[in-house]
Order: C-alpha cells, then structure tokens, then sequence
C-alpha cells in the first residue's frame, strides 16, 4: 500500500477554493489552520487506489488573539489600497 510515495519525500498538493469575481476586488486575506486534516484512503482495485480527503472549520470571524496564537498562518493580503 506505502509503495506509490516509496520513491518520494514530497508529496505536493495543491489547494483550491471557488470565491465569487465579485468579493475579489474588496480587501481580503487568506488565512490557513494549522491543523492535520487529510485522511489517508486505500481503494483496492481503484486508480490511483490512494487518495486523501480532508475538512478544516474556521470560525465565522477572526480575531487578533485568534491570529496571534499560532494556530492560523496568514498566507495572503490582498486589495488593501
């Protein structure tokens, strides 16, 4: 089953989200948890037969004691001016 990532160290992810065009052009940040939320999954028989799934909840709003204790990254600030 570990044999398909054998031959690596990194496994790269890519991450998407679907926003609206129109809350794109107001200020806005991108704000990641640190938190393990991927799930290992083995399908015998499908392809590719490992796949991972994964959920993280972020409360409504944030605040500077929330952003500030480590357990959220700020990944990005945009449309500040």
């Amino acid at each position: 089953m570990d044999a398909y990532f054998a031959k690596t160290s990194t496994v790269y992810f890519s991450l998407a989200a679907e926003v609206d065009r129109a809350k794109l052009v107001k200020p806005f940040a991108i704000i990641l948890k640190k938190e393990n939320a991927l799930v290992r999954n083995y399908t015998d028989g499908a392809k590719p037969p490992v796949s991972y799934r994964g959920m993280v909840t972020y409360p409504y709003k944030l605040g500077i004691d929330e952003l500030t204790s480590g357990e959220y990254v700020l990944v990005k600030l945009e449309n500040l001016n």
